[in-house]
């Protein structure tokens, strides 16, 4: 019977998987290459590395990750040595984007900012993007939107030149992954020279990768003044954070914008099913499991914003994320017990 070394942190891991295999359950920092020599198939998050050191003489021929970043997975290394690989890749997206929305609702509560009235500049526009472009457009916020590698993909959909989008932007909002290399390199995408062109004022959030902004630089930019609103749930040397920054900054969460239950249990059925899918056997429980899900999206267009505000914070409440973090200042700690956050597209 295969080995599976999961993440104690994934749910459902028994659940799913228990009919597959021995289960261990482990922290995510715990697992290193000693423990890999006992496993066949490794099921983490993203405060794994997925490597050759962590790999190298192991019997792993099937990781699975249940975040949708993957700038943590050496993907190289896994297809050298044909052990099979999922992603939980969009399984979270409708967690983020509202989370974006609680941190819109909430600027516009705090700050007296009028979102009939702003332009929401969204920067990168995959699974999350596009599904914040769908809700803003459809309450009426105006958008631009920066991806030029979808642009090449997708002819109709038109992309704004990143500088363009800085200098018009009201508000940024960034959901790029993380590279370094080919065209279009995200890190530090946000430097200096990018926040000296946005505008006086101008508010950012960032639920994409820590390193896709210079931290240093944007410290410098709030301190001059020069930015406004900043909403941050990554951060640049996660899960170590820069105490000062979130002093200086509306709102700051550790890295649980697509921490709802929803997000996660799509999650570990994605990786699930191409687990069954990979082994060749048949996929049991997720027809189960899925219909646990509620699919009911309510219609907030003819809402005002005060009273989506208030919508929102009963379920989604990024305002006690943020109260939570700045007085525990714990970032591993409220991730491992994060309160069970429900999807607003789960209220009918």
């Amino acid at each position: 019977m295969p080995v599976i070394i999961a993440d104690e942190n994934i749910p459902l891991i028994n659940e799913l998987f228990s009919h597959i295999g021995e289960i261990i359950l482990l922290p995510g920092r715990e697992i290193d290459n000693r423990i890999c020599q006992r496993a066949d198939i490794l099921l983490t998050r993203s405060v794994t590395k997925i490597n050759d050191a962590l790999l190298k003489d192991t019997p792993v021929r099937f990781v699975g990750v249940a975040c949708t970043g993957i700038d943590h997975v050496d993907t190289d290394y896994l297809n050298r040595h044909h052990i099979g690989f999922a992603s939980a890749a969009g399984a979270n997206a409708n967690s983020v984007a509202e989370y974006v929305m609680a941190s819109l609702l909430t600027l516009h509560h705090r700050r007296k900012i009028d979102l009939d009235k702003v332009t929401l500049g969204i920067v990168g526009v995959g699974n999350i993007g596009s599904r914040i472009e769908q809700i803003t457009q459809s309450w009426g916020i105006k958008t631009c939107c920066c991806d030029p590698i979808r642009a090449q993909m997708d002819t109709p959909f038109k992309s704004v030149d990143l500088q363009n989008l800085l200098s018009i932007s009201d508000i940024i909002s960034l959901h790029v992954p993380l590279t370094s290399t080919g065209s279009y390199p995200t890190h530090y995408m946000i430097d200096q020279p990018q926040l000296d062109l946005c505008k006086q004022g101008a508010g950012l959030i960032n639920m994409a990768r820590g390193k896709v902004v210079n931290e240093a630089a944007l410290k410098k930019a709030i301190k001059d003044n020069k930015m406004g609103s900043i909403v941050l749930d990554v951060w640049e040397n996660e899960p170590d954070f820069d105490t000062e920054l979130i002093t200086l900054i509306e709102l700051a969460t550790p890295h649980i914008a697509g921490y709802s239950w929803e997000g996660k249990i799509k999650g570990v059925l994605k990786i699930y099913t191409d687990l069954c899918g990979f082994l060749g056997i048949s996929d049991l429980k997720s027809k189960e499991i899925d219909s646990q899900l509620n699919k009911i999206n309510p219609n907030l267009t003819n809402n005002s914003w005060e009273d989506r505000y208030q919508f929102f914070r009963q379920i989604v409440d990024i305002e006690q994320d943020d109260q939570l973090f700045r007085s525990t200042l714990q970032f591993d700690e409220i991730r491992k017990h994060y309160r069970t956050r429900r999807e607003v597209s789960s209220q009918g």
